[in-house]
């Protein structure tokens, strides 16, 4: 196999499991996911208008904006794609991902497990039919169930994760994000606005047992930011593993750096860093 120079471990690679999710969630797209937080936006806005006297409409245009849109995309799928054509390229992009990493992860026993995901989702297409690990066989669970895989095939579990709000070790409370699916059912997505504490997260290597190398961290410095290789977790499994799935896709060659490329691009473009710098 090809792998990735220099002190990269397999866990290094956990950031694949947010670009799948939050690519196809759209953390900074707009669509039907980001009602609430539009919504919050209008009605600051208002508040600011009645206390401080700040004539700032945007947000409220914004939203009036989104739910004539919204309307629309109620009506069908097709009509939702055109309501909100943003989302539908970054979600087409995750999907993207989604197969690509069968072909594209550093580590073989990885590749192994998300190829055998692509087959059963595609063995559930084809019969149109379900089982105990396929309840929906759609686009979403493709990727649910490879950013699960993401996780566990590197040696990440969900308990390791400390998340930290905005990036300081301080009272944050919260859970990573694992699933988007609305949890009142069917094949809405649930709220971005409900995942805010996830917005940064932490493995802190002095008390779990890291599986993490380049991106290594240790407990907070005086400051409160994790020691160690990096204060960003997330962006520096990030860019590990676009270079890493970069390497390998140029050492296979054919079609594969352009298709990674084209979803990468969509991937950012729609928020899937979550950086709001």
């Amino acid at each position: 196999g090809i792998f990735p120079s220099g002190n990269t471990l397999p866990g290094d690679m956990l950031g694949i499991h947010d670009l799948l999710l939050f690519g196809y969630w759209g953390v900074m797209t707009e669509g039907p996911q980001m009602e609430a937080e539009l919504a919050r936006r209008r009605d600051l806005v208002v508040d600011m208008r009645e206390t401080d006297g700040d004539n700032c409409d945007y947000s409220q245009t914004l939203y009036r904006r989104f739910e004539k849109r919204n309307t629309l995309a109620e009506e069908d799928a097709q009509a939702a794609q055109a309501a909100f054509p943003g989302l539908a390229q970054t979600q087409q992009a995750a999907v993207n991902l989604a197969l690509l990493v069968q072909d594209l992860h550093p580590w073989r026993s990885c590749r192994e497990a998300f190829a055998q995901n692509v087959r059963e989702w595609q063995q559930c297409n084809r019969t149109g039919g379900s089982g105990a690990k396929w309840e929906y066989c759609d686009d979403l669970e493709l990727v649910t169930k490879q950013a699960a895989e993401a996780w566990a095939c590197v040696g990440v579990k969900e308990d390791m994760i400390t998340v930290t709000c905005n990036g300081l070790d301080e009272d944050c409370t919260g859970e990573p994000i694992t699933s988007l699916r609305d949890p009142e059912g069917g094949s809405g997505l649930k709220q971005v606005s409900n995942a805010e504490p996830y917005r940064n997260y932490i493995i802190n290597g002095d008390e779990v047992s890291s599986p993490l190398g380049a991106c290594w961290q240790g407990g907070p410095d005086k400051e409160g930011y994790a020691t160690g290789e990096t204060k960003w977790l997330r962006a520096c499994s990030f860019w590990t593993a676009f270079h890493s799935m970069a390497l390998r896709a140029d050492a296979l060659g054919g079609d594969l750096p352009n298709q990674l490329f084209g979803t990468i691009i969509r991937l950012v473009a729609g928020g899937a860093l979550w950086c709001g710098g």
